[in-house]
C-alpha cells in the first residue's frame, strides 16, 4: 500500500467515529433502527460552542502560497448557504473556529465545505477527546444534533480531522484546537465503515504526509449529494423520532493542497472522492486489502458535483487533470491506494464498482517508438477476467485531448492493440516521451484503469503492472 511517505511514528489509529478495529457492524441491517445502543454516539454536552476572538479560522496564507477559499456557484449553490452576521469571511458565509472555517448549507444542515490549516511541526499527540455541542452562533435549527446519531450506524464525520487541527505551542492550545472540532457544525453523516476504515487512512495519510517543504498543509472536505453519485442501496434520508429528516450525503471530497519540496517549492494538489455506496461500506476491510481503486480526481470534478469554485491554481497544480471533453462523474473510491503524485513511477488502480469489471486493463504501451512517433505508437488493453467483455461505449484519455472512444469486443485473456491513437469522432491520444497518464473509463464514466509513465527510452514498450 502505497500513501507516499509519512512520518509512521506519528500514525494515529484513532478515528472520529471510534478506535479502528473496533468491532464491526452490519452496514445495512441495522440502518434506520430506533433500538440498541452505540457508545460512540452517547457523549454530548449541554454547553454549546460560544464564540471566541481565538477562532481565527482557515488562513489562505498559511503556507507562504495564498490559498483562497472556495467561492459558490451562483445558480447551484449560493441560494442554500448560511450566511450570518457574525460570520467575517467570505462574505459572512464562513464560521470561524480554531485553525479551520466552515459554510453550512442551511436546508441540509450540514457543512458544505470545511477549510483546514494543519501544522505538522506544532501537532500534539495525546490530547483528550471532548465532548460534541451545539454552535449557538450557527444556530440549532442550521445542524443535526446527537438525535441523528444515536442507536444507528451513522458515525458524526469529522471534516476538519480532530487529531489534525490538534497543533499549536503548547499542549494546552493543541487540546483547546481538538476540542473546538467536536462540534456539530462540523460533522456530516458518515456511516461507520466509512469513517473508521478508508476515510480514517486518507485523514492519517495527509497529517503524516512527508512532500510537503514547509510542514504546512490545507485541507478543503465536504459532502457530495450527486444523484449519480448516490447508486447504492443506502437509504438517501435519515429522520429520527420527532425531528425533521436529513439527507445522508452520498460521498466526501478532501482536498489536500501544499509546497512541493521536490517540485521547486511549487504548490501541489491532491484530490479525493470517497463515496458512500454498497462496495464501500460493506465491511471495514477496506483500508487492508489490496484494490485498484481509481480513488484520486481532477479538481473540476470535486466542482461539478458540489457546486464549489476552488482558484484556478488547485487545478493547474493537480496531476490528475479532467478530460479533455469536460471530464467525467465522480468516480467510486474505496482507500487511498497508489496515490498518484506528479513524479511517481507506474501506478494503475482498478475499481471496485458492482457494475465496473476489476479485471481490465491498460496493459502496455508503446510510447516513444523509432521512427514515424505518431504512426508508431500504440496502446493495448487488456481483459483478464472469464467473461467476454464488450467496449462500446468505452473511452481511452490522456487527460489533454478529447477521449478515444472503444467498440471491440474482448474474449476472456484477449489482448487489443490500438493503433493508430484516434477515431473518426474527433478522439486522439498523444503518448508524452517525458512522462504523461493514460485513463480508462466504462459506458458509465467510471474509471476502471489509470496508468503513469515517466520519461520513456526509444524503442522500449511500457508494460503496465495491473497488481
Amino acid at each position: 500500500m502505497v500513501f507516499g511517505c509519512c512520518r509512521s511514528n506519528d500514525a494515529v489509529t484513532e478515528s472520529d467515529g471510534g478506535l479502528q478495529g473496533a468491532s464491526t457492524v452490519s452496514a445495512f441491517n441495522r440502518l434506520f433502527s430506533t433500538s440498541g445502543s452505540n457508545n460512540n454516539h452517547n457523549q454530548t454536552d449541554d454547553n454549546p460552542k460560544q464564540n471566541d476572538d481565538n477562532d481565527v479560522g482557515y488562513d489562505c496564507d498559511f503556507m507562504g502560497i495564498h490559498v483562497p477559499l472556495p467561492t459558490f456557484d451562483d445558480d447551484t449553490l449560493a441560494p442554500h448557504v448560511l450566511r450570518k452576521s457574525g460570520f467575517d469571511q467570505g462574505d459572512g458565509a464562513w464560521r470561524r473556529y480554531i485553525h479551520y472555517s466552515v459554510a453550512t448549507n442551511r436546508e441540509r444542515r450540514q457543512p458544505i465545505c470545511v477549510a483546514l490549516n494543519i501544522d505538522q511541526a506544532r501537532l500534539k499527540t495525546g490530547t483528550g477527546r471532548g465532548a460534541w455541542r451545539e454552535d449557538d452562533q450557527v444556530g440549532r435549527e442550521y445542524q443535526l444534533n446527537n438525535d441523528y446519531y444515536q442507536n444507528n450506524d451513522w458515525d458524526r464525520g469529522h471534516l476538519a480531522n480532530r487529531s489534525s487541527a490538534a497543533w499549536g505551542d503548547t499542549f494546552q492550545e493543541a487540546q483547546r484546537a481538538a476540542d473546538d472540532t467536536m462540534v456539530y457544525t462540523n460533522a456530516c453523516l458518515q456511516h461507520a465503515n466509512l469513517n473508521q476504515d478508508e476515510w480514517l487512512q486518507v485523514e492519517n495519510w495527509v497529517k503524516t504526509l512527508e512532500e510537503d517543504a514547509n510542514d504546512k498543509i490545507s485541507v478543503f472536505s465536504g459532502p457530495l449529494y450527486s444523484s449519480r453519485a448516490s447508486s447504492s442501496s443506502v437509504k438517501p434520508f435519515l429522520q429520527p423520532p420527532g425531528r425533521p429528516a436529513a439527507e445522508i450525503p452520498a460521498g466526501f471530497f478532501k482536498i489536500v493542497v501544499f509546497v512541493d519540496r521536490e517540485q521547486h517549492q511549487q504548490l501541489a494538489t491532491r484530490a479525493f472522492v470517497y463515496l458512500q455506496n454498497a462496495a464501500a461500506l460493506q465491511d471495514k476491510q477496506g483500508s487492508r486489502r489490496k484494490n485498484h481503486t481509481a480513488y484520486q480526481v481532477a479538481t473540476r470534478e470535486v466542482e461539478q458535483q458540489t457546486g464549489l469554485l476552488f482558484d484556478q491554481v488547485l487545478h493547474s497544480s493537480n496531476p490528475i487533470q479532467a478530460d479533455g471533453n469536460g471530464g467525467g462523474p465522480v468516480v467510486v473510491v474505496t482507500g487511498p491506494e497508489e496515490i498518484v503524485h506528479n513524479d511517481n513511477d507506474n501506478n494503475n488502480n482498478g475499481s471496485d464498482h458492482p457494475d465496473v469489471p476489476s479485471q481490465v486493463f491498460i496493459a502496455a504501451a508503446l510510447i516513444n517508438p523509432e521512427g514515424d512517433e505518431r504512426a508508431g505508437e500504440w496502446v493495448s488493453i487488456a481483459n483478464y477476467s472469464a467473461q467476454e467483455l464488450d467496449l462500446t461505449g468505452w473511452t481511452l484519455s490522456d487527460s489533454h485531448r478529447q477521449p478515444m472512444s472503444l467498440s471491440d469486443t474482448l474474449a476472456p485473456g484477449e489482448t487489443l492493440k490500438l493503433n493508430p491513437l484516434q477515431t473518426e469522432d474527433g478522439g486522439k491520444l498523444l503518448l508524452a516521451n517525458n512522462g504523461g497518464n493514460l485513463t480508462l473509463r466504462n459506458p458509465d464514466g467510471f474509471i476502471v484503469d489509470r496508468v503513469q509513465w515517466k520519461k520513456v527510452a526509444s524503442g522500449r514498450v511500457t508494460i503496465f503492472d495491473p497488481f
